[in-house]
Order: C-alpha cells, then structure tokens, then sequence
C-alpha cells in the first residue's frame, strides 16, 4: 500500500529519517513537509529562547506541575480560563490545556525540546538526496 506522509515542523524532520529508510521510501507516494525544521533548531529564534530553559529549568518546571497537581480541578480550570480570557478559546482547548499541567508530560516535553534542540543540527546531505528523489 502507498502511504502519503504530512509532517510540520519537527514531524518534517522526522519524515526525512523515515525516507533514508529503503523500505518505507518504497512505499511513500508523496511527502509533504509543512515549515520544515531540518537544521539549526537551536539557533532559531524559538530555539535561543527555549533551550536554555529545556537545559537548565526542567526539573523546576517539573517539580512546579507536581506541585500543580494538588491543585483543586476547579481551581485549575478558573486558571486557565482566566490566562486565556482575552482570545476566544474553545472549551475543548481548555480541557486540553489542564491535561498538559501533568509532571510526567512536562518532563517529556522539555527533554524532547532538549533532544531536538541537540540532535536538528547540521543539515544532513542525504536529506537533500531524499527530497529530490521522492519529489
């Protein structure tokens, strides 16, 4: 079966690992890279602002999302509502949000922000050969 892969941002990155793969390339049809972050993530403006507080704030940050959880529900969720008062959020958007406040998710998303921003960053010549083949 032919599979057609989309990928923003770091998915982008990711996608292309996929392609350097002989089987998995052999079945892409198309691939679509949405904003691609393929090198030099750290030195992006997102990434100078970002990786020293993935570096050196995570377990604060961490230890604060615990503390968080003893937080009551309805607390939390005033919060939240409150922090986004000035846009017109969905209450599904809401509802996501508080599911962010967790430890364990704060710990994974700051040490894949410190992975990516170590591992996207030179721009790898095979890529180019990817690209060009499956275009």
């Amino acid at each position: 079966m032919k599979i057609i892969l989309i990928g923003h941002s770091i998915g982008a990155f990711v996608i292309l690992q996929l392609l350097s793969n002989n089987e998995i390339k052999s079945r892409v049809l198309k691939a679509v890279l949405l904003f691609p972050t393929i090198e030099r993530m750290a030195s992006s403006p997102s990434g100078v602002f970002v990786t020293p507080f993935a570096n050196y704030c995570k377990w604060p940050a961490v230890l604060a999302a615990h503390l968080a959880s003893f937080i009551p529900e309805r607390v939390k969720e005033n919060l939240v509502k409150w922090w986004f008062a000035d846009r017109k959020v969905h209450t599904c958007a809401i509802k996501a949000t508080l599911k962010l406040v967790n430890y364990r998710t704060c710990d994974n998303i700051l040490t894949m922000t410190r992975n990516e921003m170590a591992e996207v960053v030179n721009l790898d010549e095979q890529v180019l050969y990817v690209l060009v083949f499956v275009e």
